[in-house]
């Protein structure tokens, strides 16, 4: 499903709304899969946002362990972590459904 995506988190901390609204927001295509990560050494829930535009399919935004939140007409909430030079940060993703 094509989506924009806002994050609320940088580096595990949640951002005002206010500061949420100065950053990138990232369009795409969502897709929710099981995946085997082998630094993790198991299988987990993970999201991504795939770029179509560039015609590549590459993925711009990516969450593991995901949890759906919440969803509402045409909104959700995910929540996982991401994974930033071998660091995990809790990670919460705001979508809209386009």
């Amino acid at each position: 499903m094509r989506v924009k995506v806002q994050p609320i988190n940088i580096n595990g901390k949640p951002l005002f709304k206010s500061e949420r609204n100065k950053r990138e927001i990232y369009v795409g295509e969502l897709k929710v899969h099981e995946n085997r990560l082998h630094s993790l050494g198991r299988a987990v829930v993970s999201a991504q946002v795939i770029d179509t535009l560039s015609g590549t399919a590459t993925p711009v935004l990516e969450i593991y362990d995901v949890t759906l939140l919440w969803a509402e007409a045409q909104r959700l909430r995910l929540r996982g972590f991401e994974i930033q030079h071998e660091v995990q940060y809790a990670q919460t993703w705001d979508v809209e459904v386009l």
